[in-house]
């Protein structure tokens, strides 16, 4: 059997690692977009290490058959440091990545506390200096972005609700989406469009239980707020109904009327 030149081996090597890649980015494009973006760092490592495994193995392999049997040795050899650096490189990145994460949990439960002890400046604080690090995590967004509605800074609200919308993956995502906009037009006492995406969202609901059945969300801190409780009238009676809604604790019947837009539920006589 001719052995194929050495030259001749760095193109194979080179040819197959790229259609592996195009492979792989084509067939796992949905992990890529969504299960890789929302896994543990952990399960990112291993989502390295073992392709990195079998890649490596496939070199091994074509190495041992396509080399000269005067430079086996050799090319098995600097394998071994290429195969070596390129694992303590990212190896290296995965601890660096663990220190950011574990920084990123401490900045957004340290603004959780401000944020339950009604200190909105300094939470807010915390919690951006988080967004900074990830800026991916819906559900540091959706707490930022009503804190915001807190000390009722509208415009920070309307630059980072874009990009909350841009996040949503999953159906009860929805429901956080349309309780801040809701509640946004609620403080600023904006009845035509509170009632206009309260419709659009029971609709959605009636299509999709799942967006409010696994929805889950505190709503004692908003009510803590000052916006919150200057609320009066019709505007405090919607607010203080759709929190009800949105927590499932209304009864059938009134649940069924609300969803067909009544949305005072005043007893009928």
């Amino acid at each position: 059997m001719n052995k194929i030149p050495q030259q001749g081996l760095i193109i194979i090597s080179i040819f197959v690692g790229a259609v592996l890649t195009l492979v792989l980015q084509k067939k796992f494009k949905i992990i890529k977009n969504y299960y890789i973006s929302k896994a543990p760092l952990i399960k990112k490592y291993w989502l390295f290490v073992i392709p990195f495994i079998f890649i490596s193995i496939i070199a091994y392999v074509l190495i041992i058959y396509f080399s000269p049997t005067n430079q086996l040795n050799n090319n098995i050899s600097i394998l071994n440091q290429a195969t070596t650096l390129i694992f303590a490189v990212f190896a290296g990145y995965f601890a660096f990545q663990q220190v950011v994460e574990n920084r990123f949990d401490k900045l957004k439960e340290q603004g959780l506390i401000y944020f339950k002890n009604q200190s909105y400046l300094r939470a807010i604080q915390y919690y951006e200096e988080a967004y900074l690090i990830n800026s991916k995590d819906f559900s540091l967004l959706a707490e930022l972005l009503e804190l915001y509605l807190a000390i009722q800074d509208y415009q920070k609200f309307d630059n980072k609700i874009t990009y909350l919308e841009r996040l949503q993956i999953e159906d009860y995502e929805q429901s956080t989406l349309y309780y801040l906009k809701i509640a946004k037009y609620l403080f600023k006492q904006d009845l035509g469009s509170t009632k206009t995406d309260l419709k659009k969202y029971l609709k959605l609901v009636k299509e999709e239980p799942s967006t409010l059945i696994h929805f889950s969300w505190d709503f004692q801190d908003i009510k803590k707020s000052e916006p919150y409780n200057k609320l009066d009238g019709e505007v405090k009676i919607i607010f203080d109904n759709f929190i009800i809604y949105l927590s499932k604790k209304l009864d059938e019947i009134k649940k069924k009327r609300f969803e067909d837009f009544d949305f005072i539920l005043e007893d009928k006589t």
